[in-house]
């Protein structure tokens, strides 16, 4: 029996079936998607940098029959008439694609029959490591100290991150206050009434647990299998809460970090879809190799959407 289209096709299903299971990424689930290909994909950004005018109508002198009806208008008669200039700063985030890739190597035609189906150890194994990487990058794209913004590709510089936007628990403890500072975050940028989520470490849950005596409990806290079976994240004073292991890694010189955004204020872009590829390699002794592969990226397009916390000291 050879590898031929069946197995190849077959594999093929079986991954994408394993990509939807329960076990994927939760984090890409409460951000914005897109899926702009090529090398480099540009997401427009709008920072307003002007507010609305606001007039008293008696005092009003914006119209053509009050401006002809001066005697001897002046420049500044004629400049009341214009309609007011509204400068808005258009600006685009950069975004490169990283590509995200796992391997096995099968040594027989048996082997490969065994595999064949989603109870796979190996090839759910395979999948957790896709999605994986998958949550490191959208960790990182919330971390990130800068963004790559401009007018086009020749003209963009790393912008950071407002200092405004951060917040550091010196104390080391993700508590009840450190839920309602980031509402406060979120409340004073005017999103207020936005969804908003927040990724904790299980040594942060375990702090705002035992900080909370009666007020939390386990429940509150998302597991992937409870979030596919009742449709919604546990809302703890008006932030979801996902606890997630790789946080920590993203901590820096800080004992531990947590993230809160807007699902608007960042996007994770597919900029080619998840692909397997399965062929026999002669200089191998023609053992087959299975490939898994996706190219992606997450980027930050409103920085005051997303809010950057640190617990612990230097």
């Amino acid at each position: 029996m050879s590898l031929d289209s069946h197995w190849k096709v077959q594999y093929g299903d079986i991954i994408r079936e394993l990509a939807g299971f329960q076990t994927k990424s939760l984090l890409k689930e409460f951000m914005d998607k897109e899926s702009k290909r090529g090398e480099l994909a540009l997401f427009d950004t709008i920072a307003p940098s002007d507010e609305a005018e606001f007039n008293l109508m008696s005092s009003d002198t914006n119209f053509r029959a009050d401006f002809e009806a001066i005697g001897s208008p002046v420049l500044a008669d004629w400049l009341a008439l214009q309609t007011p200039h509204m400068d808005v700063a258009q600006d685009k985030v950069l975004l490169s694609p990283y590509e995200n890739i796992w391997a096995h190597w099968f040594r027989n035609i048996d082997e490969i029959a065994e595999n064949a189906n989603t109870e796979s150890i190996k090839l759910k194994q395979g999948m957790k490591q896709i999605f994986k990487k998958q949550d490191t990058w959208l960790l990182d794209a919330l971390s990130r100290a800068t963004e790559q913004r401009g007018k086009d590709a020749a003209s963009a510089s790393a912008i950071a991150f407002p200092a405004g936007q951060q917040i550091n628990e010196a104390d080391g403890a993700f508590d009840l206050e450190t839920i309602t500072a980031i509402r406060e975050k979120f409340e004073g940028n005017y999103l207020g009434d936005e969804p908003i989520y927040c990724v904790i470490s299980p040594a942060a849950k375990k702090s705002l647990i035992d900080s909370s005596n009666s007020t939390l409990n386990s429940t509150d806290f998302v597991d992937s299998t409870s979030y596919f079976m009742e449709g919604k994240l546990p809302d703890v004073y008006g932030v979801h809460m996902i606890v997630h292991p790789l946080v920590t890694s993203f901590a820096g010189s800080y004992d531990d970090a947590f993230f809160a955004w807007c699902p608007q204020a960042i996007i994770y872009n597919q900029f080619d879809a998840l692909d397997t590829k399965m062929d026999e390699v002669a200089s191998q002794k023609f053992n087959t190799v299975l490939q898994v592969r996706e190219y992606i990226g997450a980027c930050r397009v409103d920085d005051l959407g997303v809010v950057q916390g640190t617990l612990g000291t230097v």
